[in-house]
């Protein structure tokens, strides 16, 4: 039997599915147990938490009326049905495991998995972890970090030590992978990705195929963007606590009526990244201006939209429509929007440092340093390791 953490399990919990109804049955047999743990042991101290599991646990009761149904049709035609719809709730239920896990995470649990494994789940636990690892390529993938252009995708590449012959292909896709040495011989496995055009259509159908091609544990979206603040100075960071989607609107005979949209940053990594050490490590490229000030970190909103702003005007026009707007790019909005419809709902986070000031000046000047600076600080981020690694021996 491997030694799972509960974190791993549930990770291969929601991406194994062989289609046979043997496993379905069993699957939600275990996620139905698993609901009715988690209302008994969430403590009634932290009120957010338990309304969360009890909503769980009668979502659950659900998914047991649905599956002894499953259980009890006879007809072919019943069995289909049956069928649809038990997988149907098995799908709803793992989403809203999943915002739990995102929300109050599996600390809770250290045990639950060892406990389930002595009893009748033992076997059924033991295919689910080992065909996960069977049908997908090991390492498991621990960060995707996704770029729009060359300077940042190559930036990227130089800070994780990746050359062209750690390219990998899949389907119409090309990626780097590499591994990240952390501590205590810890590693990270990392995939790297660059957008075939710098919009936010092509965001999320690269997100959509890096998530059905690694199943990574989080993605990351690095590279630069323009300044939408006066506190923003060239070479900057801005980390996104939401990405604010700018585009929407109605058109009227009074003018355009703004409908914006905010995606949240993942709360976790965001509660790392807003605690991370402080970076020091040297950037590998120089300052345009010569100098060797230290880029400045801002943590607020990144504006996302379908244009290259070059125009003061309509800069400031974007940034007056939420105040903690720091930066202006094309990609945030794809990539978020991607992430947060997806089944597999991963956590991810969106790093940009300022290449332009989003006016008439605009010019690249400072891209090939903004996006060093982007990379360097991706990189230091993730040796300060703000999510478990996935890949460890089988015991």
């Amino acid at each position: 039997m491997p030694n799972l953490t509960m974190q791993e399990f549930f990770n291969c919990l929601i991406r194994k599915d062989d289609g046979t109804d043997e496993y379905l049955k069993n699957q939600s047999e275990l996620i139905i147990q698993l609901c009715v743990d988690i209302k008994l042991l969430t403590s009634q101290n932290n009120q957010n938490a338990f309304r969360m599991a009890n909503n769980l646990y009668l979502f659950s009761q659900q998914l047991r009326d649905q599956l002894n149904l499953f259980n009890t049709a006879v007809n072919q035609q019943d069995v289909s049905c049956y069928r649809d719809l038990l997988r149907e709730k098995v799908n709803q239920l793992l989403n809203r495991l999943k915002d739990f896990d995102q929300q109050f995470g599996w600390s809770e649990f250290p045990d639950w998995i060892n406990r389930q494994s002595q009893g009748k789940y033992n076997i059924f636990i033991s295919i689910i972890f080992r065909d996960c690892m069977d049908n997908n390529e090991t390492p498991l993938i621990d960060f995707a970090i996704i770029t729009a252009i060359a300077i940042e995708r190559q930036a990227v590449c130089q800070a994780f030590n990746m050359t062209d012959k750690d390219r990998v292909n899949r389907q119409t896709r090309t990626y780097w992978r590499k591994r990240l040495p952390l501590q205590d011989g810890k590693y990270y496995e990392i995939v790297v990705a660059q957008l075939p055009d710098m919009a936010g259509v092509s965001a999320a159908l690269l997100v959509n195929d890096t998530i059905q091609h690694w199943n990574p544990d989080a993605m990351l979206l690095v590279g630069i963007a323009g300044a939408a603040s006066k506190g923003q100075h060239l070479g900057d960071l801005v980390i996104a606590s939401d990405v604010y989607y700018y585009e929407r609107g109605k058109l009227t005979p009074d003018g355009k009526k703004p409908e914006p949209f905010m995606y949240k940053a993942d709360a976790l990594l965001w509660g790392r990244v807003s605690a991370v050490a402080d970076w020091t490590a040297p950037i590998p490229v120089a300052r345009p201006d010569g100098t060797q000030e230290r880029p400045k970190i801002s943590y607020g909103v990144i504006a996302s939209g379908e244009k290259v702003i070059a125009d003061a005007a309509v800069r400031d026009d974007i940034a007056a429509g939420q105040r903690k707007i720091q930066a202006v790019e094309m990609e945030g909005y794809g990539f978020s929007a991607a992430i947060w419809q997806s089944f597999e709902r991963v956590r991810h986070l969106v790093i940009k440092a300022i290449c332009d000031l989003a006016d008439s000046s605009k010019n690249d000047e400072w891209q090939e340093y903004a996006a060093a600076v982007a990379a360097g600080f991706t990189k230091h981020f993730l040796l300060d390791q703000p999510l478990e690694p996935r890949n460890r021996e089988l015991t």
